[in-house]
């Protein structure tokens, strides 16, 4: 839908925006919960510096250089009680970073 907004010497297009992940209402099965940790992770071998964004019963979601993780790949996390592992349920990049959704089985 669009709407023309007129402005003096000026006509603005108003577009009606998509949803976005930040917009779109909360179809998730657990609730999430907010956390801001350092932790180490180990991805192909390599122990790499991760920091923890949200978790859930179910899963984490990470903060992690772009690149160091991959959807489909299975990463372990480490934390001072314990290791953990999980699948990299899906990637995307926020600023030099990637975000990465995990699932613990």
């Amino acid at each position: 839908m669009s709407n023309a907004v007129r402005i003096p010497n000026k006509t603005v297009e108003m577009h009606e925006v998509s949803e976005t992940p930040e917009t779109r209402p909360d179809q998730r099965r657990e609730p999430r919960y907010r956390v801001d940790k350092h932790l180490q992770i180990f991805s192909d071998g390599l122990a790499l510096p991760a920091r923890l964004v949200n978790e859930s019963m179910q899963g984490f979601c990470i903060r992690v250089a772009r690149g160091c993780v991959r959807t489909g790949q299975f990463i372990r996390l480490c934390f001072a009680w314990g290791e953990v592992e999980a699948r990299v349920m899906w990637t995307r990049d926020v600023g030099k970073d990637s975000e990465a959704g995990l699932f613990v089985p």
